[in-house]
């Protein structure tokens, strides 16, 4: 997630727990969950949809989106 979306921080000082998409986390935008979601379904063909009302709850810390890719994961 850091290289992909070029963040200023190291992987380690990202909590699991963080959100996201908050300013009190993260503060990713919607380019940002596109990118990630793009790599994320080329490396794990996980089954992300645009359209799939599961996203945000997916998408709320990289724990919930780790479990998501983990449970839907084909390759």
């Amino acid at each position: 997630m850091v290289e992909v979306l070029h963040l200023d921080m190291a992987a380690e000082q990202i909590s699991p727990e963080e959100p996201l998409f908050s300013d009190d986390g993260l503060a990713l935008d919607s380019i940002d969950g596109l990118e990630l979601a793009t790599v994320l379904e080329k490396k794990y063909s996980c089954g992300l949809r645009s359209d799939d009302k599961s996203n945000d709850q997916a998408f709320t810390s990289l724990a919930t989106l780790a479990a998501f890719v983990e449970k839907n994961k084909t390759k």
